[in-house]
């Protein structure tokens, strides 16, 4: 899937605006490209989460100049391309350094404090959109829709790890990992009650829960639907370039997804009112 990306968003190009038309061989490069660096990050984050060893690093930057040699083959007769590269690799890395530099090994409650600039949450998994940018640049030269295929995957992906994030935000807890929803979700505790959680015990899990869906769970999905809302607004300024049905199509899951979480917290609200009157 990952390798026919680039040839799926191509299809859905408008033709009559092109001014530089992709080959399949192209295309095919771009995709390969894509899977170099998938695969290139995927060892990066295992090593650095420790379930990988540093063994496997030579492997990742082997994909990793693979990649840039293969999407710095387009940049040959356009300035753009290099530029986008480096934009999007910069933000990747920036985001990269300030997770290991500032967040890992970091307890998550202590976390609700950290009062540094932080990088987009949509910045650490903006790789997604660089074999898009390319075929936008590569094929039109047209800066200002490269800014907003940019913006829609900005979007897009911050919705999605805003989700993923309240999916598995008790396991994030526990585990330590810092994100936007468990930062949330801790200072939201601490305005329920002032507690000591050290995750040792099952009230500590259902005070989490208990503050999970009846305050941050409306306020994360509130914030999900927005960036889905700014996605779609997004879109609709690139009409003129693609048929935007195959970026639309990225956002359903992710709406049926919080649209899903809506009807639980009604549920489990329920519940949790019948079981204060029963304790």
């Amino acid at each position: 899937e990952i390798t026919d990306t680039p040839k799926k968003f191509y299809q859905y190009i408008n033709k009559n605006i092109l001014v530089n038309p992709m080959t399949t061989n192209e295309l095919g490069n771009l995709g390969l490209a894509s899977l170099y660096g998938w695969t290139a990050y995927t060892i990066y984050d295992a090593v650095w989460d420790n379930d990988k060893p540093i063994k496997y690093l030579p492997v990742a930057n082997y994909c990793f100049f693979k990649m840039i040699t293969l999407m710095q083959g387009f940049s040959n007769n356009n300035q753009n391309i290099s530029t986008i590269i480096d934009e999007i690799i910069t933000a990747i890395e920036q985001a990269n350094h300030y997770e290991l530099t500032y967040l890992q090994g970091l307890n998550s409650i202590n976390s609700v404090n950290i009062k540094l600039k932080t990088p987009k949450i949509s910045d650490k998994s903006i790789g997604h959109a660089l074999s898009q940018l390319i075929i936008v640049a590569y094929t039109t030269d047209n800066l200002e829709y490269c800014a907003l295929i940019r913006q829609f995957y900005e979007h897009y992906l911050t919705a999605k790890q805003l989700n993923d994030d309240a999916h598995d935000y008790l396991e994030d807890l526990i585990s330590n990992r810092v994100t936007k929803v468990n930062q949330l979700i801790l200072k939201d505790c601490n305005k329920l009650q002032n507690h000591n959680l050290e995750f040792k015990n099952k009230n500590t899990e259902q005070l989490l829960n208990k503050t999970f869906w009846i305050i941050s769970q409306p306020k994360i999905s509130k914030w999900i639907n927005l960036e889905l809302t700014k996605a779609e607004l997004t879109l609709k300024q690139l009409e003129p370039l693609l048929n935007t049905a195959y970026l639309m199509h990225l956002l359903d899951p992710i709406r049926n997804s919080v649209h899903k979480a809506n009807i639980e917290r009604k549920d489990t609200i329920k519940f949790l009112k019948i079981w204060t009157k029963l304790n």
